[in-house]
């Protein structure tokens, strides 16, 4: 199946019924296993644990309008939505792109749902996050997820329809995310009440910088380096998950060697996984993580929206489109589709288009390209394949943490095309 840009639309809002305990979620057109569907019905059903749901999304609201890096228009907070068949997750970004958020929920944690297949945008708007947080949700919670406009409401109808937009960025962040989880490793795993310890540490810190060490009573963090120290940055993006504290069963950190790191809320409901970048300024959107894999056509057929594939190169090309998620609990892609034009990639990203630019290679030895380009005639940049660093001022400047150059990116090329 290949993407293909949407106009897409809310034909009604998400609402709360109060009464009947009924959380109606409104989805845009959605993308599935059978091609687009303009009324998808991708979950219908109880949630056995109602009020973790309930404080997990709330959560999942207050990240995504987060203001903590930069503040967030009304037009582009509408989290993604995918159904799994055995999982839902809903998926988004703070304002700043420099966290992102993804809440799975799988059929265990509900009561005969029926779940779906597919991929689309959910309304979860501030007026029925707002009621949803009043509501006694220790009673049995019944969520509709679809876009078939059902009347709710006994005593009003509201009918209005509203444009959904999916942010070009948060595409890229898709992709660099998905690359980027790949890497990092557990440092902390706790669950009962040293889970809760451990959470409440770091959730309540407001340290720019911070070393984390495991102690016989959950965590510590440092001002002072430790050896064994993993070095943490701006937890105070962590700050909206305190509403879930009292729900925590299972706590765990995942970190690279780079500074990002993720957070793993193990909840009665499922879990809530908050990845941050190594800075609070720096956004997943531009990692430039992804684009070392992305030489090849994207092949969508047979993915069907399953959970479960093993980490492959075919499938990081997809994850650089948004195409392929991955879940760090068990180190394998799920598939989603985004409602774009999948060749768009290059359209959004410079160094990929640089790649369609007249340049010049020569071969001083075989790890040593020296590179010229058509818009910069007399300027030759050396390039080293091998341990992939070039002398262009974009580089220097970065240090290769925002991945590769376009003149790194074309000498690869080059490279593979000469084997």
């Amino acid at each position: 199946m290949v993407t293909q840009v949407l106009e897409r639309s809310f034909a009604a809002s998400s609402q709360w019924q109060i009464q009947d305990s009924i959380l109606s979620l409104e989805l845009a057109a959605g993308l599935t296993p059978h091609g687009l569907d303009l009324s998808p019905n991708f979950f219908d059903g109880f949630i056995t644990h109602p009020r973790s749901f309930s404080l997990a999304l709330q959560t999942v609201m207050e990240l995504v309008t987060s203001d903590v890096d930069v503040s967030t228009p009304p037009s582009l907070r509408d989290p993604i939505f995918s159904a799994h068949n055995e999982c839902l997750r809903i998926e988004g970004f703070s304002g700043g792109v420099s966290t992102g958020v993804e809440l799975v929920v799988p059929e265990r944690c509900t009561d005969g749902a029926e779940i779906g297949l597919g991929t689309t945008n959910v309304d979860l708007n501030p007026a029925v996050i707002a009621l949803l947080s009043k509501a006694d949700t220790h009673n049995p919670l019944r969520v509709e997820a679809r876009s078939s406009g059902v009347q709710l409401s006994t005593k009003t109808h509201n009918h209005s329809e509203r444009k959904v937009s999916l942010p070009n960025r948060w595409v890229n962040a898709l992709g660099n995310m998905a690359v980027v989880r790949q890497r990092m490793d557990i440092v902390c795993d706790l669950k009962g009440t040293a889970a809760q310890r451990g959470a409440s540490t770091l959730i309540s810190s407001s340290a720019a910088v911070a070393w984390l060490s495991i102690a016989p009573s959950g965590i510590e963090l440092s001002k002072v380096p430790k050896r064994a120290g993993t070095k943490l940055t701006a937890l105070r993006r962590l700050y909206p998950l305190r509403r879930l504290l009292g729900q925590i069963e299972t706590f765990r950190i995942y970190a690279d060697e780079e500074g990002a790191f993720s957070v793993e809320l193990g909840l009665p409901c499922g879990w809530l996984i908050v990845s941050l970048t190594q800075r609070m300024m720096r956004s997943w959107a531009s990692r430039g993580a992804y684009l070392d894999d992305v030489s090849q056509s994207l092949n969508h057929q047979q993915l069907g929206f399953r959970t479960g594939f093993q980490p492959a190169e075919s499938l990081n090309h997809l994850a650089a489109h948004g195409v392929m998620g991955f879940d760090l609990r068990t180190r394998t892609y799920f598939h989603r589709e985004l409602p774009m034009d999948s060749k768009s990639l290059q359209v959004r990203n410079p160094r990929l288009r640089g790649l369609g630019q007249d340049m010049h290679i020569e071969w001083s030895s075989p790890a040593l390209a020296l590179v010229e380009s058509a818009g910069e005639a007399g300027v030759i940049y050396r390039v080293n394949v091998e341990s992939e660093t070039c002398t262009c001022a974009w580089f220097v400047h970065t240090a290769g943490k925002q991945g590769p150059c376009k003149h790194i990116l074309v000498a690869k090329r080059a490279a593979k095309g000469a084997e």
